[in-house]
């Protein structure tokens, strides 16, 4: 296994899964749901099946949905991403840091209820 140049942006409370060398997929427990946060940092063809294959193998061993924080702002790189992996608009929360709205975005999980995100 490679490990890339950049991490990106690690926190704390961010569990790294998958270090590849085109991108990193890391969990991060939240008060009631697991987020997870992907760093990509080259995408081919080649690249999306692995990370398919990554993404689908850790949900399948975490065994629930997970959850992205979206940015907010019509970030359409993002929807894009979201939608190509099966993510679905799960609410808002608000950002205790810019007092916004953060939508909220979840990949189901067969058979386990989806959380819903009121603000």
């Amino acid at each position: 296994m490679t490990q890339p140049e950049n991490l990106g942006s690690i926190s704390p409370n961010r569990v790294p899964v998958a270090i590849r060398p085109n991108y990193m997929i890391s969990y991060e427990r939240g008060p009631v749901c697991i987020y997870v946060h992907a760093d990509v940092f080259g995408w081919n063809k080649r690249v999306k099946a692995e990370f398919t294959r990554d993404i689908d193998i850790l949900q399948a061993l975490l065994g629930e949905p997970v959850y992205v924080a979206g940015r907010g702002g019509g970030d359409l790189k993002l929807a894009k991403f979201l939608d190509l992996f099966g993510f679905l608009f799960c609410g808002s929360v608000i950002s205790d840091e810019t007092q916004k709205a953060v939508p909220i975005f979840c990949r189901p999980f067969p058979g386990k209820p989806i959380l819903v995100f009121q603000h």
